[in-house]
């Protein structure tokens, strides 16, 4: 099995959009107009699926979490790291995707969820949950969860040459309520803009870990790391726009050039022996 399976979703046309065929679903590909030739289309095909417009509803964003993600979110609690990377343009939909609205959940909010039913599946067990947030904006990391808004914190290697964020917060959850109290609060704090396509453009990459923790039996048995879920919903890659400040100019750079490096290790995953878990 792949370890990288890419999954396609087409948002619906906004209401200062006008509609067109440009892209359509067929199956699992995507077909798009060829500008040169109307006659012809241009098909996509290595997509592990493919979601149309009618996917954005609150029982569509549901199924397509329980399709897509919901058979892994299990892992978590065997020791498997699984990952989602929500990608496109600006205004595109991706936080849309990852963190949906009121009345219709999110991937963020449906793997929560999911991982605390099968908690309470296992009532013979403990369990604990971790939430640590962090964006990368520019060329810095800031830690969501810190009280003062832009507090950086240093990406870093250990001697075993893993990637580790140094000295970022941790926050402890036990019920969805306390997680989305906490994780509404960080959001408060992520960089945004106004864009030519999206009023309020997520400027930064969000890295969202949730760990999954089993607390021994005896009391002074210290809780033990099992798996984790890192949801990531990344910025909007945009094409520098007349007029763009310098701060624009600088964001859109830097947003392009770890989208680029990010395209290399998700080639670098799926061709290695690692044993992860990509969507």
């Amino acid at each position: 099995m792949s370890k990288v399976r890419i999954i396609a979703k087409i948002r619906p046309f906004l209401a200062n959009e006008q509609p067109d065929d440009g892209v359509r679903v067929e199956e699992s590909a995507l077909s798009l107009a060829n500008p040169r030739n109307p006659s012809q289309r241009i098909v996509y095909r290595d997509f592990a699926a493919c979601y149309d417009e009618s996917s954005t509803g609150p029982e569509s964003q549901r199924d397509l979490f329980n399709e897509e993600l919901g058979q892994w979110i299990g892992e978590c609690f065997n020791g498997k790291t699984l990952a989602v990377m929500c990608y496109g343009v600006t205004s595109s939909g991706k936080t849309y995707t990852m963190q949906g609205c009121r009345g219709n959940s999110g991937i963020v909010a449906s793997s929560v969820e999911a991982l605390l039913s099968w908690a309470a599946g296992m009532p013979q067990r403990r369990f604990e949950f971790t939430l640590e947030y962090v964006e990368v904006y520019c060329n810095d990391c800031r830690d969501l969860l810190a009280s003062s808004q832009g507090s950086k914190v240093a990406i870093q290697s250990d001697k075993n040459n893993r990637t580790k964020i140094s000295k970022q917060e941790t926050e402890r959850f036990s019920t969805y309520d306390e997680f989305e109290r906490k994780f509404k609060d960080a959001n408060k704090r992520r960089a945004t803009a106004a864009t030519a396509l999206n009023r309020s453009s997520s400027r930064s990459h969000a890295i969202l870990t949730i760990g999954v923790f089993e607390q021994p039996q005896g009391e002074s048995a210290l809780p033990y790391a099992l798996g984790k879920i890192q949801l990531v919903d990344l910025a909007g890659s945009e094409k520098f726009e007349p007029g763009s400040s310098s701060v624009q100019i600088q964001e859109a750079k830097f947003i392009n050039i770890s989208l680029s490096a990010l395209s290399r290790v998700i080639t670098a995953l799926n061709t290695d022996s690692v044993d992860n878990f990509l969507l």
